[in-house]
């Protein structure tokens, strides 16, 4: 391509060569895939890694699928599935883009093979994982000219070697532990047109799906709202194996209640990625000498202007008495 040729509608041309045509950031290149392919790919083959052992020892672990797609027109993009539990209350979805995840192609047959996985954690549901059929979660498999195709109500079983893995995995049935819990003080005072703020930290842990979040209400004193302390990523500070130390904190201005707010019958509610709950009640938490009270104290006046002391005041009072009678010498004297 010696360059490129621009025309108005005057029939004015200008010419623009290669080299200006890259100083101008344009691409001296055309990639046409396939224009006239209408006709989308299709999956060949699905074959899952299984089984899947899961245990305490490791964080997490990855379930990776193959899939054969063959396109013989402008090739294949991507391919999809997901995966339900055997109790069908959890998903997993994976995804392959021929851009990073191919492992094998043969240009004579526009057959490839790409690999997508998943991770897995310990205390996932045990059992076999199904490839859905359902949409919009149906196996789909789609070309780069966009050309795409949905498995919807198919059995996978029938069409493809191994459409599902199987898990292993020790069951998660305890909640999420306490390590160290505490509060910044017992006492928040508002100044002023101002505000305070009460700070908690919490390091829990817990032994298999990780902790999730945890919540401790402060009820006030007249018992008709609370603040609630949250604990979860949005207040983690440091991450570290299915846990973290949390830092939630409540600011208190002129509009909150005055006097002594209490955890409420609650207490603190601490849960797992699996669901399991623990509670630790007022009394509970008495116990462990865990904070279940807040005093708080507001400062309703403005500060008091500055008062001169006495010996001020007569010092100012002298020179006025003073002044006052040097000027009446002068008139005199005038």
């Amino acid at each position: 391509m010696e360059g490129l040729e621009v025309v108005n509608k005057k029939g004015d041309k200008i010419m623009v060569t290669s080299k200006e045509a890259k100083d101008l950031g344009l691409s001296r290149f055309v990639k046409i895939y396939s224009p006239d392919d209408k006709t989308p790919p299709y999956i060949k083959d699905v074959i899952c890694a299984t089984p899947v052992l899961l245990n305490v020892t490791r964080d997490t672990f990855h379930v990776k699928c193959e899939f054969t797609v063959q396109d013989t027109g402008s090739g294949v993009s991507n391919v999809r599935a997901s995966f339900v539990s055997p109790q069908a209350d959890a998903l997993l979805h994976m995804t392959a883009d021929v851009n990073k995840d191919i492992i094998s192609s043969d240009p004579k047959t526009g057959e490839i093979i790409l690999s997508a996985s998943v991770p897995v954690f310990p205390g996932m549901p045990s059992g076999i994982w199904k490839m859905v059929t359902a949409m919009p979660l149906a196996p789909y498999v789609q070309d780069r000219n966009r050309n795409g195709f949905a498995y919807k109500g198919v059995e996978p079983s029938v069409l493809w070697t191994r459409p599902q893995f199987e898990v292993f995995s020790a069951p998660d049935t305890t909640p999420p532990v306490i390590q160290k819990f505490g509060c910044s003080a017992t006492q928040v005072i508002i100044p002023f047109a101002g505000e305070d703020v009460y700070t908690c930290q919490l390091v829990v842990q817990d032994d298999l799906s990780g902790f999730a979040y945890g919540e401790l209400a402060f009820e006030n004193p007249d018992r008709n709202s609370t603040a609630t302390l949250r604990f979860d990523a949005n207040t983690r500070q440091v991450q570290f194996s299915r846990g973290g130390i949390y830092v939630p904190t409540l600011t208190f201005d002129p509009t909150a209640p005055g006097g002594m707010w209490a955890v409420s019958k609650a207490g603190l509610m601490l849960s797992d990625a699996a669901g399991n709950v623990i509670n630790y009640n007022p009394k509970e938490l008495n116990d462990r000498s865990y904070p279940t009270f807040l005093l708080v104290s507001k400062t309703d006046m403005p500060p008091k202007e500055e008062i001169k002391s006495p010996a001020s005041a007569v010092k100012v009072s002298y020179s006025i008495v003073l002044a006052s009678f040097v000027g009446l010498f002068l008139l005199q004297r005038g």
